[in-house]
């Protein structure tokens, strides 16, 4: 059993034994004052909790005492509550002398001596015998209806709140006052505290009863927070009342104290009526839209007895209001209470003969399954104490030490062979009574601990299958998936041959058809958000008892954890299948990654007073950003820069293709770099798809005359920075590459001669628009700013530099782009 089973089962013992004792107990004093009314007194004075009197019996006015005097001293103990002037009364004898002592109004004190008379003067008749005996029986009945049901359905919500109904309903008409105060001992105050707390409860446990039987109400699931608006008070107000009752035992000014903390009883009995109300609109709305025959039944029988029984009180109640009396019993006849009696019976009919809780083959096979195995535990106990016993005797007479070792020895292993012999037997008693699995809890929790754990449909199917065999001794089971096309039978137990077909899953009727082809009593979906994953088919149980509800719910909900479990196996299997698809997706972005890298240039050739140096990072594995510098004839130098739009392999392929166009178009060197764009764009353009293109920037540096010829397609103008603090942008060109046939545009060339001290810094759009998480942009002015604190360092180091001042600036942002640098510095 789960912990929380063992939790629930000892709360609901502590719970039992209260009731039961504080039951017990005020029917013993009942009896005793119906049938033994000369062995006991009668009160000879009514006080109130301060201890004033305000009325007397003859045999009290006899002694002297009066109207208004204070009780100080009550049978010879100083009266500090109730329970000091009740207890003495129930152990008094008729003929007793009670010796008392009080206040006069007038301030003077008095003792006094009371000869207490018997209880009763005149034979009890019928009526009151008979109404004594209902008010007895009830109350015990429905404690113990309340208990067995709660015992029975340990988890069950509706079965814990019936609980309270029943109790509560059993307190409902008054505790006695010689029980409640009577018994001088530890058991009083929790007794007490259990009676008033009980009593006050009702109207709570009407509600919740009414919102959640057989099943909750729409409403509730909506806001549910809505009932503790009156629950919430009703509770409040029932613990203050039982502990102001609790502490009139022995502590009256206390008592008083919590009395007045909150609002007063009237505001209880509002409480309750319209919670009483509730209850009634909620079982009134149920059995109105109920579209299940047998729910509907239930709920009119129960509606019918609950409205027959309780409405006469509640019109006496509400016409006491109306004619402002006090809302008690002033009116409440025999006939009401009789009529009272009415509801729990009809909760008993509901629950025992129309299974409203599936409680009556609990009882049935409980009762065997429970003597036969604790049989068997009693015989293993005296046996085992027979062999002890036997062993013990013969020790003892005349055996040496070795001898009783050797007995010992025997007696131990005896013992062994009788627990090993009992544990076999309750086995067979198990499989015997073929004893049925209600725990539900249990169940779905020792299969939610072992679905976690299978991510493979076989084991899980597996697992499922003979779980459910096991548990509610199923003779066979199968399981059958949807693979789209049709179901087919994917696990199966309890068959000689493992059955082999499939149900084309556009049937019409695809449980009826499984329940055909595999001698089925029991056919439940295994589905997900209405999608049918497969189907969980039960043969007959080997009890041969039919599915109860009970049974149905509990497979229900196995079925869609089943279902959740085999998504979520699906869903493994994909992601299994997605890991591996993206290892082998990233080997191959890593290869083209080093394919990439052998592209940019590898050395750079050496020209007489040029320091240049390229650095390009993608934003991916591999990336669209393209540079280059190519020897040309005459020790020129070609210079290219670009970025194809996009990421990813696609805009890698696209710069490989526009590398290789370029390197053809200036193998032989180029004086006309218009024409050269022209003929790289045409080719960009015939091989690539009309969402591709690339900025490109490609000029030629002559170091003989420093003249850097250009031209510019789309690209990011490259700065050139003199040393006067002049900045020159590289513009002149064209269109970008690849976005136009060749007749809708041309490009420029444009030259412009280099001096010493001149630094060349050509970039990509990723440098220039790099972003902090913010979504700001570094900018192009702070790149500027950037190069003038670094254009006295080395190419190689002003880039370091500005790629530093970037990510900085980025302060750990995601690189959204492709990021790529050109410095040539003129010496």
């Amino acid at each position: 059993m789960p912990r929380r089973g063992r939790i629930l089962y000892c709360i609901l013992a502590l719970f039992f034994s209260i009731s039961l004792t504080y039951r017990v107990r005020e029917i013993v004093d009942r009896l005793a004052l119906l049938l033994n009314a000369d062995e006991h007194v009668r009160n000879p004075l009514n006080i109130t909790l301060n201890g004033d009197i305000y009325s007397l019996a003859s045999e009290a006015e006899m002694a002297g005492l009066q109207k208004g005097d204070r009780i100080l001293v009550f049978a010879d103990r100083p009266y500090r509550g109730l329970v000091d002037f009740v207890a003495p009364l129930r152990v008094a004898k008729p003929g007793d002398p009670l010796k008392v002592q009080v206040r006069s109004a007038d301030g003077a004190t008095k003792d006094a001596s009371i000869v207490l008379n018997p209880y009763r003067d005149t034979p009890v008749g019928a009526g009151e015998m008979a109404g004594q005996i209902v008010g007895n029986v009830i109350p015990l009945f429905c404690v113990l209806l309340g208990f067995w049901v709660a015992a029975v359905r340990i988890y069950d919500l509706r079965a814990w709140i019936l609980l309270v109904l029943l109790n509560s309903f059993a307190e409902l008409n008054g505790g006695l006052v010689r029980t409640m105060y009577g018994h001088d001992d530890f058991f009083q105050p929790i007794g007490l505290a259990y009676e008033q707390f009980s009593a006050n409860l009702w109207g709570v446990a009407f509600l919740f009863f009414g919102i959640y039987f057989p099943e909750c109400i729409e409403v509730d699931r909506r806001f549910p927070w809505a009932k503790w608006l009156l629950a919430g008070p009703i509770l409040v107000l029932a613990l203050q009342d039982a502990a102001a009752d609790v502490l009139a035992g022995r502590h009256i000014a206390l008592s008083k104290y919590v009395e007045q903390l909150l609002f007063g009883p009237g505001s209880m009995f509002f409480l309750h009526m319209a919670s009483v109300g509730g209850f009634f609109a909620c079982l009134g709305y149920k059995t109105f839209t109920a579209t299940n025959p047998d729910m509907r039944r239930r709920l009119r029988l129960l509606y019918a007895g609950a409205s027959v029984s309780m409405t006469p009180t509640f019109i006496v109640i509400l016409f006491n209001i109306i004619v402002f009396r006090r809302p008690d019993t002033q009116n409440a006849t025999i006939p009401l209470f009789v009529m009272l009696v009415g509801f729990p019976v009809t909760m008993a009919y509901v629950i025992l003969v129309e299974r409203a809780m599936d409680v009556r083959v609990v009882l049935r096979q409980g009762l065997q399954y429970l003597l036969a195995s604790k049989g068997v535990i009693v015989i293993q106990v005296l046996l085992s104490f027979m062999v002890i016993f036997t062993a013990a005797s013969l020790s003892i007479d005349g055996l040496n030490r070795p001898q009783r070792i050797s007995l010992m020895a025997r007696g131990i292993f005896a013992i062994a062979l009788i627990q090993l012999f009992a544990k076999k037997v309750r086995a067979w008693i198990d499989r015997r009574f073929f004893r049925e699995a209600y725990d539900a809890e249990q169940i779905l929790s020792e299969l939610a601990n072992k679905v976690r754990t299978n991510v493979e449909t076989g084991p899980l199917l597996e697992t499922v299958a003979n779980r459910i065999s096991e548990s509610m001794h199923v003779s066979r089971v199968a399981v059958l998936l949807n693979g789209g096309d049709a179901f087919r039978l994917a696990y199966a137990v309890g068959y000689s041959v493992a059955p082999d077909f499939e149900i084309p899953a556009n049937s019409p009727d695809v449980e009826k058809a499984t329940r055909e082809r595999l001698d089925a009593d029991l056919v439940l979906p295994l589905s997900l958000n209405k999608r049918v994953l497969g189907l969980l088919s039960l043969g007959p149980k080997r009890s041969e008892e039919p599915y109860s509800r009970a049974d149905v719910r509990l497979l229900g909900s196995v079925a869609a954890q089943t279902g959740l479990a085999l998504e979520n196996s699906r869903l493994t299997a994909e992601i299994a299948s997605e890991v591996a698809q993206r290892e082998r997706l990233n080997r191959e972005i890593e290869i083209a990654r080093e394919v990439q890298e052998r592209l940019f240039p590898q050395e750079l050739p050496e020209v007489i007073g040029l320091d240049y140096f390229g650095l390009c990072r993608p934003a991916l594995g591999v990336g669209g950003d393209y540079y280059d510098f190519l020897m040309l004839p005459d020790n020129q130098l070609g210079i290219a820069i670009g970025d194809v739009s996009g990421k990813g392999i696609p805009a890698a392929l696209l710069m490989a293709s526009l590398r290789a166009s370029l390197r053809g178009q200036t193998i032989e060197g180029a004086n006309d770099l218009a024409a050269l764009m022209g003929n790289l764009s045409k080719l960009v353009y015939e091989s690539s798809s009309s969402n591709r293109y690339a900025t490109f920037f490609y000029a030629q540096y002559d170091p003989a005359t420093r003249i850097l010829a250009y031209v510019n397609g789309g690209h990011n103008p490259p700065l050139i920075f003199r040393k006067s603090g002049k900045i020159l942008k590289l513009e002149t060109g064209g269109p970008v590459v690849g976005l136009l046939p060749a007749p809708l545009f041309r490009y420029d060339q444009a030259f412009v001669t280099l001096e010493p001290g001149d630094v060349l810094v050509a970039f990509t759009d990723g440098i220039s628009e790099a972003m902090n998480s913010a979504n700001e942009e570094w900018g192009e002015e702070q790149l500027i700013e950037c190069v003038r604190r670094l254009v006295d360092q080395p190419a190689k180091e002003v880039i370091s530099g500005l790629m530093a001042a970037a990510d900085e600036f980025a302060g750990g942002a995601v690189q959204h782009d492709d990021m790529t640098l050109i410095v040539a510095k003129v010496s």
